[in-house]
């Protein structure tokens, strides 16, 4: 093993625990990436109805990222109530997209169905570029696919992060962010004041934009690192 690289520091201070040296932490991959053409979301977007009544202004979007994970689903009905207040009382448009289908798709429509107005629940599957451009078509992602909270991030889109794995909330904590909460423990009212903040004002999440910037910069180190290696052999 000539060398490793991991994404987080988390999977760092797990190899360093088995006696694995020289690990360096650079970012996931998928920053990497060119941010996807935002056509092509807005293309698929609209083979979906709202589900808002007809208003003379344009309503801003949440999407939302979910996904089952053992039996842990104390989360769906305090996340319903959560969309469902925003539906209300900020005028905001749901949109579920899933990361999986039709595992995703399934979790999703069984959260919408708590809501009184529903929700949009995108029908997969979608391709790499596709995920990606439909992350840049929301004003703000509620994740628990740690890829939603990525492309998100790559499309520069403020997200909220809820945590069922530790790789959640060290992608988080990477970005300056903290996880709203778990899978088992949602606080909603915390959930609620953080959307409308961040709806309305993209003011104090410049830190993290500052530091994906700087995760895209470590993710290159990937392929700089691939590259150097080959020019060995």
């Amino acid at each position: 093993m000539d060398t490793i690289t991991v994404r987080d520091s988390i999977s760092k201070s797990e190899l360093d625990s088995l006696g694995i040296e020289d690990v360096e932490v650079t970012a996931d991959a998928v920053l990497a990436m060119q941010p996807a053409d935002l056509y092509i979301g807005k293309r698929i977007l609209e083979g979906y109805t709202s589900k808002l009544p007809i208003s003379t202004e344009a309503p801003k979007r949440i999407g939302v990222a979910v996904r089952s994970w053992k039996d842990d689903t104390e989360y769906r009905e305090s996340l319903a109530n959560v969309l469902s207040r925003l539906q209300e009382q900020d005028n905001v448009e749901i949109i579920f997209i899933p990361m999986s289908h039709p595992e995703d798709t399934k979790e999703a429509k069984i959260i919408a169905s708590y809501m009184p107005k529903g929700a949009i629940v995108l029908e997969g599957p979608f391709s790499t570029e596709e995920q990606v451009s439909l992350s840049g078509n929301v004003d703000l992602m509620i994740g628990i696919r740690l890829h939603a909270l990525v492309f998100s991030s790559l499309m520069k889109k403020p997200v909220i992060g809820i945590s069922y794995d530790p790789k959640i909330t060290s992608f988080l904590h990477m970005i300056g962010q903290e996880p709203i909460g778990t899978m088992t423990h949602l606080r909603e009212e915390a959930l609620y004041q953080r959307c409308h903040k961040l709806l309305n004002s993209r003011e104090e999440y410049q830190a993290s934009y500052d530091r994906i910037e700087a995760l895209r910069v470590n993710s290159q180190r990937n392929a700089e690192i691939a590259i150097s290696l080959l020019k060995n052999y």
